[in-house]
């Protein structure tokens, strides 16, 4: 079950960025898990994961991208779900099967009213035109250093292939149309097709249209 979340107090509110406030969760073993110590300055990748998903080739990439990225600001944060009936056990099978080794917490509602805080807080910061309901799994969440949402990802969408706005948001680089291009072309025919509809959407029909292009 999902932690019980308290009311921040003032003090707190002043100093929390605002999709943590009232949030508290353990890790998959049930051990507390400090969130706004362990995420404050960092890029954060929220993904909602779950172990019999046909998605869980994304493990890899995401791995990859905390691996690559991690000494330079990036969190990789997976939350188990069984929203979407395909996560029966615990978090421990992603690390057992998949021998991923960013964090993996406790198994929580993305959806509904159970929904744990923290996804009912991300969601608020950025929602879909049609709703602001998690699709799937492994839907992507990023967080910039600021504690913002900068935009939510379609499941389908390869995690590598979100390096150009990762690389942004940790100062790295600039997310250009043609380097979001490129990258997507280094990563397959499906990714560079799904991105270059991303940057058509984003240069004639602005945020609000690109935002639910990938989360519809």
């Amino acid at each position: 079950m999902p932690s019980q979340t308290v009311a921040p107090t003032d003090l707190e509110a002043a100093s929390c960025p605002a999709y943590l406030q009232g949030v508290s969760i353990n890790t998959f073993k049930g051990k507390p898990y400090d969130l706004l110590a362990e995420t404050k300055g960092k890029v954060v990748l929220f993904v909602n994961v779950a172990s019999r998903c046909g998605f869980t080739g994304q493990y890899d990439g995401l791995e990859a991208l905390y691996k690559k990225y991690k000494s330079q600001g990036l969190l990789v944060i997976g939350i188990p779900s069984n929203d979407f009936k395909q996560e029966p056990a615990d978090g421990e099978s992603c690390r057992l099967n998949f021998g991923v080794t960013f964090p993996i917490l406790e198994k929580c509602h993305v959806n509904g009213e159970e929904q744990h805080e923290l996804y009912r807080n991300l969601k608020a910061q950025k929602s879909r035109i049609i709703g602001r309901g998690i699709i799937w799994n492994f839907e992507k969440i990023l967080v910039g250093r600021n504690g913002r949402v900068v935009d939510r990802y379609h499941p389908s969408l390869q995690p590598l292939a979100l390096e150009p706005w990762i690389e942004k948001e940790l100062g790295l680089a600039k997310a250009t149309a043609l380097s979001s291009i490129w990258y997507a072309f280094k990563r397959g025919k499906e990714h560079f097709v799904a991105v270059f509809l991303f940057v058509i959407l984003a240069l004639f029909s602005g945020s609000e249209y690109r935002r639910d292009f990938y989360c519809r």
